[in-house]
């Protein structure tokens, strides 16, 4: 089997046959913890995009993120083979979204959704930017969003466009995918899940936290930390409380269990600092 009788395979078959549920426009992503369905299969040309992550490709792009394998490993795996993982590269992969510009904070309703969200304009301007993007081939007029750079040049992408496919507004990410580090305190660690809660905690404290900050972007992102971990003598966790937060704290704390899980201490009655703020 070569990569072009691979692609052949229909996504939606191998998912079912996985036991993901593939039925409507938009499913449950097979990729990550997924509260609104965000994963869509193409089947013109038997794609998919995964608007949660902002990524998409073929089958074996597909299978080698499942599988956290390469292209010879996707391959024995569709064959039926049994092999050894070898890790996959972001920097492989190439980039569905393309970055046109990128702007200080201006417009007016992206700045009205973060003061909705109880985060002031003075708080968010000195850690955001206004981010401009094309999202598929051949779209003429670019999309724009709040934009939350990570440390290899990739953003973190919110608005407050509601669709079908984003009741709540658009939540994504342009690649390379990857955590946001904020100088602090050398010894110190505070780690947030995404950079909503991060201002979220700056404006309650009504100050930028002293310690070393990394902002996952997203839990998919929590391995990229582990080696990291050991060089804090304290680590405070600002996680979400639900089922992917818990897991992420949970996977911390097995490796550092003197890391203090803040959410439960400060907003243990609600899923996030976001939340908890505007409660």
């Amino acid at each position: 089997m070569n990569c072009t009788d691979a692609n052949k395979i229909l996504i939606a078959g191998y998912l079912k046959s996985r036991g993901n549920d593939v039925s409507g426009a938009l499913c449950q992503s097979p990729l990550h913890p997924d509260k609104t369905a965000s994963f869509k299969i193409y089947t013109n040309n038997n794609s998919w995009f995964d608007f949660g992550l902002g990524v998409g490709g073929n089958l074996i792009d597909l299978v080698c993120r499942l599988e956290n394998t390469d292209v010879t490993g996707a391959l024995k795996i569709l064959k039926g083979e049994q092999t050894t993982t070898v890790p996959y590269l972001e920097k492989q992969e190439t980039n569905s979204m393309k970055i046109t510009s990128i702007k200080a904070l201006k417009k007016p309703h992206l700045i009205d959704y973060l003061e909705g969200r109880k985060i002031p304009y003075e708080i968010a301007y000195l850690f955001v930017k206004e981010v401009y993007y094309l999202a598929y081939e051949g779209q003429k007029k670019p999309y724009h969003a709040i934009g939350f750079r990570n440390d290899h040049g990739g953003f973190a992408l919110r608005n407050n466009f509601k669709t079908e496919r984003f009741p709540n507004g658009f939540k994504g990410a342009s690649k390379p995918l990857w955590i946001t580090t904020l100088p602090g305190i050398p010894d110190r660690l505070n780690i947030f899940e995404g950079f909503i809660s991060y201002l979220s905690s700056v404006a309650y404290y009504k100050h930028q936290l002293k310690n070393t900050t990394i902002v996952l972007n997203s839990v998919t992102n929590v391995k990229a930390i582990v080696d990291l971990l050991p060089k804090f003598k304290t680590i405070n966790l600002f996680l979400d409380n639900d089922a992917a937060g818990m897991k992420a704290t949970k996977f911390i704390q097995d490796l550092r269990p003197d890391a203090i899980d803040q959410a439960k201490l400060i907003y243990r009655d609600f899923n996030d600092f976001n939340e908890f703020i505007c409660k």
